[in-house]
């Protein structure tokens, strides 16, 4: 079939006529299928596979949803597949890069839906155990490829991992803004978001931590329509590495601002916005090199807000404010693990679980002498005897 040529002004639309092909092929010593000039196909759903309770559903586009557990503990938006096709551009990966060219910027945008001024092929790679899944997209005119992968980490979480190579001749003067779209707090109700999404986008916050790249995306309040007092003590949170940072963004905001060619501001504190997380980094990109870093997002952050209530209820003096760390330390020697703190704590930030009959014989030894509750009750007996365990925002004193 014939094609007319098109052109947006001076510049002929460019579109990838070559034909989609599949094979097997080894990147970095693992085995993956390939899937050429990917963009020739209409856009379908896939799904990566996890050893923990993560999950992750994502278009061929790049638009997706993950998550833990549930739809309750997503990431970004649970919707069906539909709507996570027409959110190309709109939720997760975002890349713009700036070349500059015979003193020209010239801007590039991997996986732009929209017809494009240069020539690209689009591939999508899936490794054997379905637990990674990469996107690649090379710039014949710029003589650059820009690839990212997602796979999991169920000590981390979400990993992005990004590379930029340069296949030309000549070093190259780049500035990168990349980062993820339509981040959710923790705690958002996967109703409201399908129901009333601009109300939970008034609830929204997203925070940087000073000193580093770490970003929180949290809820101000859990919205409620009961007259009480309701705090989200959780949050989701983005970092990256390997990257130079000049500003970080908490929002898409200033994503107009870059296309247009003005400078970026680092933004700390946003409210009432759709989260994002955008790392702006200039560098020079020699002939032949490669340049790599990582996103890493995860959800659900226990967070210990030092409100003392964990500190008032334990009948045994076993935990002590740090002011200085803005935390609550646990000191082992006086623990005597009976899960009073882990009970009342209101952030949820001390976890509580039966003790296997072995821990349960230790705790017996270490306290041989009968022990009881204020009032004069006695502790659990062996089988009933409970542990606390501490994640972030806890820490114990003894290791």
């Amino acid at each position: 079939m014939n094609r007319r040529n098109i052109y947006l002004g001076e510049n002929p639309v460019n579109i990838n006529e070559a034909p989609v092909e599949g094979a097997f092929v080894e990147l970095d010593g693992e085995r993956f299928y390939k899937i050429s000039n990917v963009d020739r196909m209409p856009d379908f759903f896939m799904s990566l596979v996890s050893a923990s309770d993560q999950w992750m559903f994502i278009s061929s586009n790049g638009s997706l949803t993950a998550g833990r557990r549930n739809s309750e503990s997503a990431l970004f938006p649970y919707y069906s597949e539909d709507k996570i096709h027409d959110y190309r551009g709109k939720t997760g990966s975002r890349t713009l890069i700036l070349v500059k060219q015979e003193k020209k910027l010239k801007l590039w945008e991997p996986f732009d839906g929209s017809p494009g001024i240069y020539k690209v092929k689009r591939n999508l790679y899936k490794n054997l155990l379905s637990n990674k899944l990469i996107f690649e997209e090379i710039n014949e005119d710029l003589e650059l490829s820009f690839r990212y992968a997602w796979c999991n980490s169920d000590r981390f979480g979400f990993v992005k991992q990004s590379k930029l190579m340069n296949h030309g001749s000549l070093q190259l003067e780049l500035e990168l803004l990349d980062g993820l779209q339509n981040i959710l707090p923790s705690s958002a109700d996967p109703g409201l978001q399908l129901s009333s999404s601009n109300l939970l986008d008034a609830y929204k916050r997203q925070e940087l931590i000073r000193g580093t790249t770490l970003g929180i995306y949290r809820l101000s309040s859990v919205p409620t329509d009961a007259a009480e007092p309701s705090e989200s003590l959780r949050v989701n949170t983005v970092w990256c590495e390997g990257l130079k940072e000049d500003a970080i963004l908490l929002s898409a905001l200033q994503v107009q601002a870059f296309r247009a060619g003005f400078p970026l501001k680092t933004e700390q504190d946003i409210k009432a916005t759709r989260g994002a997380y955008f790392v702006h980094a200039p560098m020079l990109l020699p002939a032949g090199e490669c340049h790599h870093w990582s996103l890493v997002a995860e959800v659900d952050q226990e967070k210990c807000a030092a409100c003392l209530t964990c500190y008032r209820a334990c009948p045994h003096g076993a935990i002590e404010p740090n002011t200085t760390q803005h935390r609550m330390d646990i000191l082992d020697p006086a623990c005597w693990q009976c899960g009073i703190c882990a009970a009342v704590c209101p952030g949820r930030a001390l976890e509580h679980g039966v003790l296997r009959d072995a821990d349960a014989d230790v705790q017996i030894a270490r306290h041989a002498a009968p022990r009881r509750r204020l009032g004069g009750a006695p502790y659990p007996t062996r089988r009933r005897a409970a542990r606390c365990r501490l994640p972030a925002g806890c820490r114990s004193r003894w290791g």
